[in-house]
């Protein structure tokens, strides 16, 4: 009888709080009593009256006037003129009663002072107690429910109808608390609709109870108390205010979970939260609750990832695009401004279950159905927000990023059908026909193209690659035309200005969308030709537009033809093939021809004339020098792909080297240019093939590099040209420092790439490719150290304060914090979560003592430098900054703890598989203790980041004993567990203080 013992103690605490509230009225009248003015003092009565006052004041005027008249009448002496003095005119004065004084001037009105734990009391005592106590009513009456449901105390109906009463029975002490009918509850609102949602809730869930439960109603009935519940919530909540719509929302979501959703039928479990969806949405729009409206869609968020880890594709899906429906339709049918970004919310929420669901859906084969309903529903949703003004107008890019991924999951993971190709040109029309829409109707800003350019984005990745078929140029071809038919609205719109930044957002989307439709439309044999003929054909319409964006299109596609000569099979049929060489110089000579002539067109776009004047030699060169090869002998090399793509890279990056060496003494624009445009050119081609095409990593065209470790044709892909390129940087660096960042970076990154793969090899194998599942431990603490270091180095390298230094030297004081949070984020993720041999996704297997000790001390390493720059951060007075990273080191120091723990008690086998005894579980927690207490003992030299970093530890350990080790250990091991935990924490407690007695007074501000 738990719940009567409960109903007993709330009318017990009700009585108490009539006596309280008695009481706090005596106080307030005893206190407006003190408060109260003071009465005026009596006047003392003197005889003189104000009449007798006024009198005098008379008589002194009239006898000092004879004095002035006398001094006036004497005669003055000679050599000295003075002015007459006026006789003082007799006025006969009046008096009349003196004004009032005008009324003092109000004060400005203090700032509201800052919090302080007064006021934070005041508020847990008003506010906060009556939040907890709601939420707590809402959970015992879901708890009640399900306790019901597993005991038999009562009959099946009993047990419904106590629910029942217990709802209405909090329904009415809501209302009687409105209507200040309770003493003591009088000002207290908030309390009324927190007890009101919670019956709500219970309501909710008891309706549920009887249908599922007890098939006490059928389906429709259950439907339809389920929707009278819903709005009469709807009509409580317009009179109790917003606190009842969010806890009866909340707790709505919330009883299914606590009741048993596993128990409950699918069918009923959809339409109930469909219902409670919908409510939640027309309770927060028609009011303006922003908090109401992101409850219902963090509510339908939970479930719809329930259903996603339920397989449960479909559904996932619908749960996820409701709210947004609801939203959507609610802004055409009753307009309204929001606050709280609820739009762009709920868009990102169900583009984030579309994304969920559509993985799924991909993977198990029945894409069908929930393809077609996320193409069609989230790009008009969204787009129908964006045009209400509900949301900005990149808002369309966000369904477009979860249709992009869910098909790069599906491709990454070689899923070819006809199905999902067609499901994906689907997804781009869909998007393109929504960014129309905004362009078309009412947004003109450069952002609304966005939507299409995603939609670009989906097309390449589902058209890219093996085994789309004569589908793949669909995609862009769909996003080219509806960007064309943007930019054409925005152009021959006059009913405003003209935005030019838009026009050339859309139009050169356009043509970027033209040249992706050539490169997966036409074979390798007619690619440059393609691209030469549109090259020459957009430098006409730039001409003609004078759109900027059209002309540097053009002189892509002349780049684009250049590349597509160099790719490996134009190269292998034109050097083995007697005709093919002649086709080769043809197609060479053409696109040279229409480079030259496109760069005549555009004279007036300097940079995009002086690319394609660029362009035009080299393509005429490379034909010729290919021709010339196959001539003196024919056959192609029996270098690999890898090696011979790096060589080629190498040469044009030296070239474009040594036309920087003779930069100070070019006089031409073009001879000024040309060692930048060879080093982008050489940057280019080794993106497109040492990085993409034949990178061992990706495996495409083999996955073993040749050569010994450290001296392999890796060496030649990647550090030779970090070489290059950084001493190109370091030559031009004082001179044009843009461009030598640039080259820096690419230097960097070059290098970077290089120590990653040789750490592959050096811990994976000659055999580097794979998913990332195959990334281990030791590969991931490698890759980890690596970034560390330069991190490390990059805040060692800075001017401190020297204005004379390096320019390098200043720009690194810029990236310092960048670089560090990159190699710190990047070891959290892979060396903690991703690689982890405990819990990690990726592979897990230690290969013997020798690999697991070189794990541990790689894990001891990564402290040791985070922790060094966290140290970094505070000498350069980033205190924001050094707290996080050693709390980033605090992280890392606890996962190498308890890394060594478990080797301690399990070898190289550290799986979470296996199980941990009650004696492992204690050791975590001391380990985390100890190294807790050695923080703040250090504090006394490290300052206050060890302390902070040492009351952490505590404060965690102290949340795992509590929680784990009470759930987990039994006996004298828990018995030891709290013991142990409350001496040291004792002893922290005292080191902590002793500290905070030696430390310095905090210096005054002046």
């Amino acid at each position: 009888m738990v719940w009567l013992a409960l109903i007993g103690l709330g009318v017990w605490l009700i009585v108490q709080q009539n006596s309280l509230g008695e009481l706090k009225r005596e106080v307030a009248q005893l206190r407006q009593r003190l408060a109260g003015p003071a009465k005026p003092a009596p006047v003392v009565a003197s005889g003189i009256t104000p009449a007798m006052e006024a009198a005098a004041r008379v008589a002194a005027d009239v006898a000092a006037a004879p004095a002035a008249v006398r001094a006036a009448s004497q005669p003055a002496p000679e050599l000295q003129r003075a002015e007459p003095i006026a006789e003082p005119a007799f006025e006969l004065t009046e008096f009349a009663p003196a004004k009032p004084p005008p009324p003092p001037l109000l004060p400005r009105p203090a700032p509201a002072p800052a919090p302080t734990r007064a006021t934070v009391e005041r508020w847990m005592a008003e506010k906060g107690l009556a939040w907890i106590g709601g939420s707590a009513l809402v959970i015992g009456g879901a708890f009640l429910v399900g306790y019901a449901a597993q005991r038999g105390f009562f009959t099946p109906g009993m047990r419904i109808i106590a629910a029942a009463a217990l709802g209405f029975a909090l329904i009415g002490v809501g209302e009687l608390l409105r209507q200040r009918k309770l003493a003591g509850f009088g000002e207290n609102r908030l309390a009324a609709a927190i007890i009101t949602g919670a019956g709500a809730a219970v309501l909710y869930g008891t309706t549920w109870a009887a249908f599922d439960l007890y098939g006490f109603i059928n389906g429709g009935v259950c439907a339809g108390l389920l929707a009278i519940i819903a709005w009469s919530l709807l009509g409580l909540a317009f009179i109790h205010g917003e606190a009842l719509a969010v806890l009866a929302i909340g707790g709505a979501f919330i009883v299914p979970l606590i009741s048993g959703a596993g128990t409950w039928n699918t069918e009923a479990l959809t339409v109930y939260l469909g219902i409670l969806i919908v409510a939640g949405v027309a309770v927060g729009w028609m009011r303006g609750w922003s908090v109401a409206l992101w409850t219902t869609v963090a509510g339908a968020a939970v479930w719809s990832l329930l259903g996603t880890i339920q397989q449960e594709s479909l559904k996932a899906l619908l749960l996820g695009l409701e709210p947004l429906a609801a939203i959507a339709v609610l802004a055409f049918v009753r307009p309204r401004a929001l606050r709280g970004f609820v739009g762009p919310g709920a868009v990102i929420v169900a583009s984030l279950a579309t994304f969920l669901a559509l993985v799924m859906a991909y993977g198990q084969d029945h894409a069908i159905v929930e393809g077609v309903i996320a193409a069609i529903a989230l790009p008009a949703l969204a787009a129908a927000l964006q045009r209400r003004g509900d949301a900005p107008a990149w808002i369309l890019v966000v369904p477009g990023a979860a249709f992009t991924l869910a098909a790069a999951g599906a491709r990454l993971g070689g899923l070819h059908s006809l199905a999902l190709t067609e499901i994906w040109c689907l997804q781009v029309l869909a998007l393109d026909v929504a960014s129309l829409w905004a362009a078309w109707v009412s947004e003109r800003r450069a952002m609304s193209g966005v939507g299409a350019l995603s939609s670009l984005a989906l097309a390449l990745v589902a058209g890219a690659g093996i085994g789309v078929g004569s589908l793949a140029p669909l995609g862009p071809g769909i996003a080219c035309i509806a960007l064309a038919l943007g930019a054409a609205r925005l152009a021959t719109d006059r009913s405003k200005p003209i935005d030019q930044r838009a026009l050339e957002f859309w139009g050169g989307g356009s043509a970027a969308a033209l040249l992706a439709t050539i490169a997966l439309g036409l074979s390798w044999r007619w690619a440059a030709l393609g691209f030469a003929v549109a090259a020459l054909g957009l430098a006409l319409l730039a001409r003609r537009l004078k759109w900027r964006a059209i002309a540097g299109s053009a002189a892509a596609g002349a780049g684009l033809a250049l590349a597509s000569l160099l790719t490996p099979t134009m190269l292998s049929h034109a050097l083995g093939h007697g005709w093919e060489a002649g086709f080769y110089l043809g197609v060479a000579m053409f696109v040279a021809v229409a480079s030259f002539f496109a760069a005549r067109i555009l004279v007036d776009e300097t940079a995009a004339a002086e690319a394609l004047r660029t362009v035009s030699p080299l393509a005429a060169l490379i034909g010729a020098f290919v021709f010339l090869r196959w001539a003196a002998g024919g056959g192609a090399t029996h270098l690999d792909g890898l090696t011979e793509a790096s060589i080629r890279t190498f040469l044009i990056a030296d070239a474009g080297l040594a036309s920087l060496v003779r930069l100070p003494a070019e006089r031409s624009a073009f001879a000024r240019w040309r060692g930048h445009l060879l080093m982008g050119a050489a940057a280019l081609h080794g993106l497109f093939f040492q990085v993409l095409l034949f990178n061992p990593r990706l495996g495409l065209f083999g996955d073993v590099p040749s050569g010994p470790p450290l001296f392999d044709s890796l060496a030649i892909a990647f550090a030779a040209p970090a070489l290059v390129f950084g001493a190109a940087a370091a030559r031009i660096y004082r001179q044009q420092r843009p461009a030598a960042r640039i080259y820096a970076v690419i230097a960097l990154l070059s290098g970077i790439t290089w120590a990653f793969l040789e750490i592959r090899r050096l811990s994976h194998g000659s055999h580097l490719g794979g998913s990332g599942l195959t990334i281990g431990a030791a590969e991931a603490v490698g890759c980890s150290l690596v970034l560390l270091g330069l991190a490390t180095l990059a805040a060692r390298i800075h001017p401190k304060g020297d204005t004379t230094a390096h320019p390098l030297r200043q720009d690194a004081a810029h990236v310092t914090t960048l670089f560090r949070w990159t190699a710190i984020g990047f070891a959290l993720f892979m060396t903690g979560l991703w690689s982890n041999p405990c819990w990690g996704a990726a592979e897990r297997a230690i290969g013997g003592w020798g690999a697991l000790m070189v794990v541990l001390v790689g894990y001891g390493a990564i402290v040791a430098l985070i922790a060094v720059l966290a140290l970094d951060a505070r000498r350069a007075s980033k205190l924001r900054e050094a707290e996080l990273a050693a709390d980033a080191a605090i992280v890392m120091g606890l996962i190498f703890a308890g890394l060594i723990v478990r080797a301690g008690f399990h070898g190289t086998a550290l799986t979470l598989s296996i199980g941990a005894s009650e004696l492992e579980t204690w050791s975590y927690s001391a380990v985390g203790a100890v190294m807790g207490l050695g923080f703040v003992g250090f504090s006394r030299r490290g300052g206050r980041l060890f302390l902070r970093a040492g009351l952490t530890l505590l404060l965690l350990t102290t949340l795992k004993v509590f929680i784990v080790d009470t759930a987990s250990l039994s006996g004298v091991v828990r018995a030891g567990s709290f013991l142990a935990l409350g001496v040291l924490l004792l002893l922290g407690a005292l080191t902590a203080r002793r500290v905070a007695r030696a430390a310095p007074p905090p210096a005054q501000p002046s």
